[in-house]
């Protein structure tokens, strides 16, 4: 048996009720076209319905996950060139509070009172560097923070 565009289009409106195969959507189908169940029954076997749809919706959802995963992409790249941005203005506010002295030695030019002042200055460049390693799915395990202050705090010893 041909498949002729009348059957085609019986297979196309029998997958917009759902594409099941059971005796109430044939039937329905059926109807529709002026033919019996069985008849519609028939051509759900002759021309493969089950594995059409199954096809089609894998085709549909394979499209769906590649648009999805292209937004996902695009909204990470957004966020990444924002934080970027963030990043670099955090940095120049840091490197804005140090300067060398007439010795070449580093100084800050402000006062911090305490080491939660610098941590929490660093703190904020350290999340902002977290969130960019999240959004390339990179390890964010590693602290930073800890480290910059074990290196930094002698400095400002030294200073006061």
């Amino acid at each position: 048996m041909r498949e002729t565009q009348k059957y085609k289009d019986a297979f196309e409106y029998w997958l917009s009720l759902g594409g099941q195969a059971s005796d109430k959507t044939c039937g329905a189908v059926g109807v529709k076209f002026g033919v019996s169940t069985n008849t519609i029954w028939n051509w759900y076997k002759a021309f493969n319905w089950a594995n059409r749809r199954d096809i089609r919706l894998n085709a549909r959802a394979k499209k769906l996950e590649e648009k999805v995963d292209g937004n996902v992409v695009d909204r990470k790249a957004k966020e990444l060139a924002e934080l970027d941005d963030i990043d670099k203005i955090a940095q120049a506010m840091i490197k804005s509070t140090v300067k060398k002295d007439e010795q070449g030695n580093t100084v800050l030019t402000i006062k911090i009172s305490d080491d939660k002042g610098m941590a929490s200055m660093i703190g904020a460049v350290d999340k902002i560097k977290k969130l960019k390693q999240l959004l390339i799915g990179e390890d964010t395990e590693r602290d930073t923070q800890e480290l910059i202050i074990k290196h930094i705090k002698p400095d400002l010893e030294a200073n006061e």
